[in-house]
């Protein structure tokens, strides 16, 4: 039956339900209470105008009920619980009107690549899972101040303000990505997004113009390809496009294996003497020439390729080591870095055990390095998950350490096996003493929790001495040694011990 006949029918039946029980009851109870007959015509005069009054109030009542169930669903789309178009459009324009001057209202559409294909592939059931899990994932993501809408059955929208520069809102459109991959992996893997965005006052400085520019951005995007980002503004879009374009050729250099790998050394101190190696991922590009991990990283990242780098990295350090016979031998430590989205997702985790069960060569050395701030996250389920790889026979590094703002606690609650100081605390510490009693308190901890400190990014021979003077255990840094090819390492022989400029070993 249809909401409106349904509604209908409710006012009717409430309606008649209250009349008969007047009708059957009133005039029992005035004829009971009241005898003299000039008295009950009074009073059945009186009865007459309430039961106007009362039947008005209850019509007015239901009526209205009825009215505002049917203006919300205008207004709410039942299925996600987010804005309908209208009242999306509506509080965009209220946003506008009290938007700071140094800010920008962005605007985005965000499209789900090929739905029809993953309602087959899906079914209904599944597929309105996904549609519920994204809503649910940007409610959690975003403030009350930013606005949700689902705009079509495939298609959301969302607006947020944000600082009015590039990296404000390349960094709002990097966290968007993470968090629909996020919504749809909890539901199944092969799920992209294309996305188009509009800028106020640039590209409109009304509702009206700002979704028109959003929706025409995405319209480009789809055209340019699936899962890909476009700006209305020529500009931005143009800064995009080879954004993306490195994101085709980071896909296709994972494929073809066309990555590579490096070993910087770490030396125990003070007697410099190779513990271990943290191996590094390196992207020479054909045309570019050296893309830094600072860029392709977080694109990797973004766009769900960290797991498949990892992979990379593991198994191109077991064939390369192991073709040298340097494991166990030269090399008796292996670190890896994982990155933090990696860590903290599930699926991806699954992705990098798997992996790590195909190399059980290379398990007994291998050392995975996690920053500090991805062990934060959820440190109750980060221990849970080490104590799992740990049972595995894997170690585990904690970078960046000092940064964060619960060091001590992590110590406490993780089963782990070396922490890194920080480069900032290594170059500081000649700077401001307070560095140096931070890095003393950092020893001293380490050393009551039995965990292993290495410091990284040694420059100088003053911050090599003063590190060994302060009894950290081992480091790392250009002033050692540079991040070596297979080549060049295998060129170093067991037990080498390092010797720098100036003789000390």
């Amino acid at each position: 039956m249809p909401p409106a006949i349904q509604s209908a029918l409710r006012i009717t039946l409430a309606y008649a339900l209250f009349g008969s029980l007047w009708i059957l009851f009133s005039d029992r109870w005035v004829e009971w209470l009241f005898t003299d007959i000039n008295t009950l015509t009074r009073v059945q005069t009186i009865k007459g105008w309430l039961f106007i009054l009362v039947t008005a109030s209850l019509l007015f009542g239901l009526v209205s009920k009825a009215f505002l169930s049917i203006e919300n669903l205008h207004r709410i789309d039942t299925q996600t619980r987010l804005l309908r178009h209208p009242m999306f459009k509506q509080l965009i324009d209220a946003q506008l009107k009290r938007i700071p001057e140094q800010q920008t209202l962005m605007v985005i559409h965000v499209d789900i690549d090929d739905f029809s294909d993953v309602n087959s592939r899906l079914g209904f059931d599944q597929a309105d899972t996904l549609l519920i899990s994204i809503a649910d994932t940007l409610r959690d993501k975003y403030t009350a101040n930013t606005l949700l809408a689902r705009l079509g059955i495939d298609q959301f929208g969302i607006a947020l303000q944000t600082l009015n520069s590039n990296e404000n809102i390349d960094e709002e459109l990097r966290e968007l990505r993470l968090a629909l991959a996020e919504a749809a992996g909890s539901v199944t893997d092969g799920i992209s997004f294309t996305i188009g965005v509009a800028l106020s006052p640039m590209d409109g400085k009304d509702a009206k113009k700002l979704l028109s520019s959003s929706s025409r951005a995405l319209h480009k995007a789809k055209q340019h390809s699936r899962g890909s980002e476009e700006f209305y503004n020529d500009r931005l879009s143009k800064r995009e496009n080879d954004r993306q374009q490195l994101l085709t050729d980071l896909r296709l250099a994972i494929a073809e294996h066309a990555l590579s790998v490096v070993y910087q050394p770490q030396y125990h101190l003070p007697d410099l003497q190779i513990t271990g190696v943290e191996v590094l991922i390196r992207w020479q590009h054909p045309e570019r020439g050296f893309v830094s991990p600072d860029v392709f990283i977080p694109l990797a990242e973004e766009y769900g390729l960290s797991d498949k780098i990892s992979a990379f990295v593991v198994q191109q350090t077991l064939k390369e080591l192991s073709e040298n016979r340097l494991l166990g031998n030269a090399i008796p430590r292996v670190s890896v870095n994982i990155s933090a989205i990696e860590f903290n997702s599930e699926p991806l985790l699954q992705a990098l055990t798997n992996t790590l069960r195909r190399t059980p060569h290379l398990l007994p050395f291998l050392q995975l390095e996690i920053t500090e701030t991805a062990a934060l996250t959820d440190i109750n389920h980060c221990a849970t998950i080490m104590h799992r790889l740990k049972a595995m026979g894997l170690r585990f590094s904690i970078d960046d350490f000092g940064t964060g703002y619960s060091s001590l606690a992590m110590l406490k609650t993780l089963p782990i096996d070396e922490i890194k100081i920080d480069r900032s605390f290594v170059h500081d510490m000649h700077i401001d003493r307070k560095v140096e009693t931070l890095i003393k308190a950092i020893l001293s901890m380490a050393s009551g929790f039995n965990v292993s400190v290495v410091a990284e990014g040694i420059e100088t021979e003053h911050q090599l001495n003063t590190l060994t003077t302060l009894g950290c255990h081992e480091a790392q840094g250009f002033l050692l040694c540079k991040p070596l090819t297979i080549h060049e390492l295998r060129k170093i022989p067991p037990g080498h011990k390092h010797v720098h400029e100036s003789g000390l070993k």
